[in-house]
C-alpha cells in the first residue's frame, strides 16, 4: 500500500508545492468516532509508520497497552499535521 502526504518545502515556488497550514489532530478512543477502546496495540504498532510517513509537529504519542486487555483512555496521539488549504 502506498500513500502520499504533505511535507514542508524550503522553496514554496516549486512546481508541486501546495498551500497548507498546520492543523491539530487527535487520535484517542472515539476520536475519530471509528476509533474505539481496544485499539491501543494497533496505535502503538502504527507509531513508526506515522512518524516516518507524515510530517508531524509537536507530536505526543501515548500508549499504555496491556496485551489482550482493553483499557479506557489507554492511548492517544496528539500532533500537528500539514493540511492543504483551498485556493
Amino acid at each position: 500500500t502506498e500513500f502520499s502526504s504533505l511535507a514542508p518545502v524550503s522553496d514554496p515556488k516549486t512546481s508541486d508545492a501546495v498551500s497548507a497550514t498546520w492543523s491539530k489532530v487527535r487520535v484517542a478512543p472515539h476520536r475519530p468516532l471509528n476509533m474505539g477502546t481496544g485499539e491501543c496495540e494497533l496505535v502503538d504498532q502504527m507509531r513508526p509508520l506515522l512518524q516516518k510517513g507524515f510530517a508531524l509537529r509537536n507530536a505526543d504519542f501515548r500508549a499504555f497497552c496491556v496485551p489482550k486487555q482493553v483499557g479506557l483512555g489507554d492511548y492517544s496521539v496528539n500532533a500537528e499535521v500539514l493540511q492543504a488549504v483551498a485556493n
